[in-house]
């Protein structure tokens, strides 16, 4: 019994002296763990300024909450509903007037 605690220590111990994977300073100067996500600070600031003009009002929070149900419904063992798979676009005159999507 005791023997379990002592492994999750060590093996914490193990993932704290791993060493974390070096950030990455994008084009525009936003940092990131990974390059491959360089590409999403330009896809956000698009967003923010294209999009929303800087202003983070109902339209911000319409987008986020389409994402969220459109992904919502992910399952493992179901072949309908993968997640984000973009049924509220392709199903928009359904899913958009559905009472929550709103």
């Amino acid at each position: 019994m005791i023997a379990a605690p002592i492994i999750a220590l060590a093996l914490a111990g193990i993932a704290a002296a791993s060493p974390t994977p070096a950030a990455t300073t994008c084009a525009d100067g936003t940092i990131v763990a990974n390059s491959q996500c360089c590409f999403w600070a330009n896809v956000r600031d698009r967003f923010k300024n294209e999009i929303f003009l800087n202003v983070c009002q109902e339209n911000v929070h319409s987008l986020v909450r389409i994402a969220f149900h459109d992904a919502i419904g992910f399952s493992l063992n179901s072949e309908k509903g993968g997640g984000a798979d973009g049924s509220m676009i392709q199903f928009g005159a359904t899913e958009l007037n559905f009472h929550a999507n709103e």
